[in-house]
């Protein structure tokens, strides 16, 4: 369920960023991974909820599929 949730966020984040430099595209990433940290950080003040470092992996495998594949195509890898 994480891929399928961040793997079109990430690519969201790529586009609405449209980064022009290999530098502007791993900052793009790199919010998009911060992003989905800081949604665990607040999953731990829900009852029933809690953070957990797995998830955030499953998030970020999501983000960086994604991520691969804007980067492959439009050349930033």
């Amino acid at each position: 369920m994480h891929l399928a949730e961040y793997a079109p966020f990430g690519w969201l984040s790529l586009k609405a960023f449209m980064p022009a430099t290999p530098a502007g595209f791993l900052a793009s990433v790199g919010f998009s991974l911060a992003y989905a940290a800081s949604d665990e950080a607040h999953q731990s003040f829900v009852p029933g909820r809690d953070m957990s470092i797995m998830d955030w992996m499953a998030d970020a495998v999501g983000i960086l599929i994604s991520g691969y594949i804007y980067g492959r195509k439009f050349k930033y890898i």
